[in-house]
């Protein structure tokens, strides 16, 4: 598209993507504006379009029991308090082929939380103006890659329990194999947040939401 001022000819949609690129280099910040389509395929589904490149085929997830313990404790008293599983997974979402976990509210637009993939993360820019169709702003984050890292966390009990389950180093010994129970188990898993991780989030729905996503 061109635009005729005087003897000047200036190509608009050029200029635009300049000053968009300028405005992205300068923030440092990857600003995006999803959008969400129902899949046509069998089986439904939804179509969570991130970017042009960054596409999701969301499956709804179900990772909690339908009625699970949440333990808090106040001056050392613990406190109790059964949750719904169903209702806290109702907008978590995963994509298997990208290794994607999100949560999606659809109330007064399009709200996109979690992983998007092995080395990235989205998060809603509440703050951010919306576009004229009413999309709200997120930020893709880079998920740092240092494997090496424990980030000062210890694991002492591993060792003693590989050790009782393999017996002395040193030794071969044969291992009596026993059949295997046909039926399908669930084990349980025990998730401890201490008060530092707890401060940042405002609820201990977020913070279950948070667990659903990362699990």
């Amino acid at each position: 598209m061109r635009m005729q001022v005087g003897d000047h000819t200036y190509r608009l949609i050029a200029l635009l993507h300049i000053v968009a690129a300028v405005f992205t280099q300068e923030n440092g910040r990857r600003i995006v504006y999803p959008e969400l389509f129902r899949s046509r395929e069998a089986g439904g589904g939804r179509i969570l379009k991130i970017t042009d490149d960054i596409l999701l085929k969301l499956k709804k997830s179900s990772v909690f029991s339908r009625e699970f313990l949440v333990r808090t404790y106040s001056d050392g008293i613990p406190m109790h308090t059964y949750m719904s599983g169903p209702y806290l997974e109702d907008d978590l979402y995963h994509d298997e082929a990208s290794m994607a976990s999100v949560t999606v509210s659809d109330e007064s637009g399009i709200k996109v939380e979690g992983i998007v993939n092995a080395k990235m993360r989205i998060v809603p820019l509440q703050m951010q103006e919306r576009t004229e169709d009413g999309r709200i702003a997120h930020e893709l984050i880079d998920i740092p890659d240092d494997p090496g890292s424990d980030h000062g966390d210890y694991d002492l009990a591993a060792p003693t329990l590989i050790r009782a389950l393999t017996g002395p180093e040193g030794t071969n010994q044969s291992i009596k194999v026993t059949e295997r129970s046909t039926d399908t188990v669930y084990p349980e898993l025990f998730v401890v947040v201490d008060t530092a991780f707890a401060a940042v989030f405002s609820s201990n729905d977020k913070i279950i939401k948070y667990v659903g996503i990362s699990v």
